[in-house]
């Protein structure tokens, strides 16, 4: 019996899972994926993988394992047979979610399986292992892989019709059943030769009404309606993610749950902001327009105690993105000590990394938010923003407990495996598949700080359309510049400072690269001007004066603390993030 190295991968994944108009295509996206590998997976039984771990919630696109067979062709027959279950699981799949959704099967037209059996890419390599040499032949594989990526063949999808709201990108196929004219193409017949009516008229025949709750304006093609409805479990929307922290500060729930009763199926969160109770939206989103006037009524009241409870509903979440640092180097060896075992590191790792992944779900609770998917070192969550900062803080120094203690014993005592973070603060009105690509751009800036990486970058997408960004180090002891915007942001939202000397320091100093010296100066008296740390009772005028100074000279040094390579625009924007996020903490004061 031989024993063989085996690299299976499936892709593709991020525009697979960041196709997305709502919150669940996301999630399901990334869940069928997982459901895909956890498959492939089993198929290698009793085999087990190198690398991932197994048992995890949510799985990379591909696994390392080694695979006995007695001979190369039986290997081969081995890998391409894998593929091909792969392939054919992903069908059955997509099948099953179109039955679940009511559709007959047996009517779905030949442009369903054309459009399933070509969107995944799945490729596997292999080679002979030989005992002692995992190291040199992980490397080899891998190149192997690559190579192969580089020489597969494309192919060209040819349909002629209307596009999927998602993807943009395959033929429409699902869509309302009462909106299905509305998706046909409608053409001067006169003008089209045979061949271009015999086209049109094959698209319009295939189209398939659907009584599912999706918007009146959307149509999906095969892949993006498995996604959309591959399983019931419901995913929070941005608007519900947003609401979080006001609605559990909400003393009389009642009123809330009211309102919410009185729309039964039709209730979504975006409900809760009144700018949504029109003729216009209720059509848009298939609720019948008799229960507006209700949800107006009943909205009423709870408006009043919101009010009068002092808790307005923030529009903002925000998505956390992040990805290990050079993994490429920490998976060939680079990073550990001289006479590590590659194998058993990798094992140890893929451990490490799941036992943080399962760790994960502790931290990002349905009160706080919601993971999409959480692998290990790659990870992406939705966060009310008023736990944005626990929850950042706690899966750092999770991840440098349960990884980097972990792997102690095999890498080097001045090499750490961190993580860089994009962490995207937006409207829950802003198109998400916008918001992920942002978040997406962030956590790769954060990467490329230094040579180091290990570092977070934060913006901000204002309704208005004004952006806010800045990329800080995580620092020395792990969270020490999240910290700093911690401290900050509450230090606002408490009315310790006002946000004045935010805006007198950047009208003074913006654009201009001034030294430290000067800016901390300036920031002292600006602090002194803008605080309001009130006096205790039992203080005496000294005790309070020597209190407050040390309490702004503390404040001075944390913000200068920020302000790396000179770069003020970097400093003012970290400043203004939280100063925004101050004003939509337990719903925020105002509106902007």
């Amino acid at each position: 019996m031989n024993q063989y190295l085996f690299l299976f991968t499936i892709s593709p994944v991020q525009s697979f899972i960041a196709q997305a108009r709502k919150t669940r295509d996301l999630y399901n996206g990334s869940r069928l994926l997982t459901d895909l590998v956890k498959y492939a997976l089993k198929e290698i039984e009793p085999a087990e993988p190198i690398f991932p771990s197994k048992g995890l919630d949510s799985y990379p696109n591909r696994f390392i394992a080694i695979i006995e067979k007695e001979n190369d062709t039986e290997l081969k027959n081995f890998g391409d047979e894998l593929k091909q279950k792969v392939q054919a699981k992903f069908e059955e799949l997509a099948l099953f979610s179109a039955k679940d959704s009511g559709v007959k099967v047996d009517a779905l037209p030949d442009n369903f399986y054309y459009q399933i059996r070509r969107h995944l890419s799945i490729q596997w390599v292999s080679i002979h292992y030989e005992e002692g040499k995992y190291k040199e032949q992980f490397k080899e594989i891998e190149s192997l892989l690559g190579a192969v990526k580089n020489v597969r063949e494309f192919e060209q999808l040819e349909e002629t019709g209307r596009k999927c709201s998602l993807c943009g990108e395959r033929n429409v196929i699902f869509c309302q059943s009462n909106k299905k004219e509305k998706f046909q193409l409608k053409p001067n017949w006169t003008l089209l030769n045979e061949y271009e009516k015999k086209t049109i008229n094959s698209f319009n025949n295939s189209l398939i009404g659907v009584n599912q709750p999706f918007e009146s304006s959307e149509g999906l093609c095969a892949v993006c309606f498995t996604k959309r409805f591959y399983q019931k479990t419901e995913f929070p929307s941005t608007a519900e993610i947003a609401i979080k922290g006001t609605i559990q500060k909400l003393v009389q729930k009642e009123l809330f749950d009211n309102y919410k009763k009185s729309l039964g199926d039709y209730f979504d969160y975006q409900l809760l902001y009144e700018e949504n109770l029109t003729k216009k939206y209720f059509e848009r989103q298939n609720i019948p327009i008799n229960f507006l006037d209700k949800a107006r009524e009943l909205y009423s009241p709870l408006k009043k105690q919101l009010s009068k409870e002092n808790l307005n509903i923030s529009p903002y979440y925000a998505i956390i993105m992040f990805d290990g640092d050079s993994m490429g180097k920490w998976l060939s060896g680079a990073n550990l000590q001289s006479d590590a075992n590659l194998m058993q590191f990798h094992k140890v790792l893929t451990k490490s990394l799941g036992n943080f992944a399962e760790e994960t779900h502790n931290i990002v609770t349905p009160q706080k938010g919601k993971i999409v998917y959480a692998g290990g070192e790659d990870f992406l969550a939705f966060v009310n923003l008023n736990y944005l900062f626990d929850v950042l803080k706690e899966l750092r120094l999770k991840f440098d407990l349960l990884v980097n203690q972990g792997i102690a014993s095999f890498k080097t005592e001045y090499k750490n495996l961190s993580f860089s973070a994009g962490i995207i603060i937006a409207h829950y009105k802003m198109p998400l598949s916008e918001v992920l690509n942002w978040a997406r751009k962030l956590e790769k800036e954060a990467k490329n700080i230094d040579d180091d990486k290990n570092a977070f970058a934060i913006a901000i997408l204002k309704h208005s359309g004004e952006i806010n960004q800045t990329i800080q180090k995580w620092g020395e002891k792990a969270t020490e510049k999240l910290d700093v915007l911690a401290e900050l942001t509450k230090d606002l939202a408490d009315d310790v400072y006002s946000k004045s000397f935010i805006d007198k320091l950047s009208t003074e100093f913006m654009g201009i690269n001034i030294r430290t010296e000067i800016l901390k100066v300036e920031l002292q008296r600006l602090l002194t001007r803008s605080s309001k740390i009130e006096k205790k009772q039992t203080e005496t005028n000294e005790d309070y004066n020597t209190r407050k100074r040390q309490q702004i000279a503390k404040t001075v040094e944390e913000i200068i603390s920020l302000y790396e390579k000179l770069d003020t625009d970097n400093l003012f924007s970290a400043l203004f993030i939280s100063e925004f996020i101050s004003r939509h903490l337990n719903g925020g004061r105002n509106e902007n």
